[in-house]
């Protein structure tokens, strides 16, 4: 009966390798492949060696697939190929320090990682002094956005002010534009717009492309296929590396995997938003941005943290 199962799962894991790597390497573009629960296995088997097939199954879909939603209502988009694995180990990651911020640790328990808080002016009455005291090594601002709506293009209110307070602290900056880019020219436009913002400014950090949903009735960004999107990412990191700066795209785990071709993206800095004890997030990433609500000295409200690996 155990040679069987040993049997039966390594053909499991054969199936499901053939599976991948159908089509040979990725084109130019190429949509994400998703496979819908209708095709998930089942677990119908209830006895040990059922269980222990089933949960061999899933193992070895993790190695291959993104999976979106419960299992076994779920569906799994195709991790891109040829894109580079990231290699941390999971339960490495863990809250650590004084104020209990999560962190990325070596095999001997040291701290690997950095804190990076993300603001905007959803947020108000910043300690920045406070923050560095209390561990944080950069912000990342919102320099600002496109209305979902009218399109137009839009500073945020604290932006300058934070930039400031946050560079007297001697805290690390990076910034971030949340698009809702229509086309590469779109895309371009709000580059352009970041650049005259940060002009004569000192970035350390990367300068990034916000793309996620809306899911509003007149979102214009939601509209768009998985095609243009990337275009438009890929538009928007090109500009600011020209100009001498470090892209990197922001988006949810999800987003990345439903919405967006990483076989075109996944060469820029990646800054992913999974808010878990860890993330399966299969592509190599420098920013995880844990939680959007950790409480930190220097802010008055809970606020968005990230892991950063540098």
């Amino acid at each position: 009966m155990a040679l069987a199962i040993v049997v039966i799962v390594l053909l499991i894991g054969i199936l499901i390798g053939m599976n991948i790597n159908k089509g040979g390497t990725h084109t130019e573009k190429a949509k994400p492949t998703v496979m819908s629960s209708e095709r998930t296995w089942r677990l119908t088997d209830s006895s040990e060696e059922g269980e222990l097939i089933y949960d061999n199954y899933w193992k070895y879909v993790r190695a291959s697939y993104i999976i979106v939603g419960d299992i076994p209502d779920c569906q799994l988009y195709k991790i891109a190929v040829g894109a580079p694995r990231n290699d941390y180990v999971r339960d490495r990651f863990y809250k650590d320090g004084d104020y209990e911020l999560m962190a990325y640790h070596d095999e001997d328990g040291h701290i690997t990682s950095k804190i990076v808080v993300d603001l905007s002016s959803f947020q108000e009455n910043i300690d920045f002094a406070a923050l560095k005291k209390a561990g944080v090594y950069g912000v990342c601002l919102r320099t600002g956005f496109r209305g979902y709506g009218s399109g137009a293009l839009v500073e945020d209110d604290n932006f300058k002010t934070f930039y400031k307070d946050a560079k007297k602290a001697g805290l690390k900056i990076g910034v971030y534009f949340y698009s809702q880019a229509i086309s590469e020219e779109e895309a371009i436009e709000e580059a352009d717009y970041v650049l005259e913002l940060i002009k004569g400014k000192k970035i350390e950090l990367p300068v990034a492309f916000d793309t996620e949903g809306v899911y509003a009735e007149d979102a214009r960004g939601d509209a768009i296929d998985t095609d243009t999107r990337t275009d438009c990412a890929v538009a928007f990191c090109e500009r600011i590396a020209q100009k001498g700066y470090e892209p990197m795209i922001y988006s949810n785990r999800n987003w990345f995997a439903q919405n967006l071709d990483m076989s075109r993206l996944y060469h820029y800095k990646l800054w992913i938003a999974h808010y878990a004890d860890s993330t399966d997030f299969p592509y190599v990433y420098n920013g995880w941005q844990y939680t959007d609500s950790e409480i930190i000295p220097g802010s008055e409200t809970p606020i968005d943290a990230s892991v950063w690996i540098e």
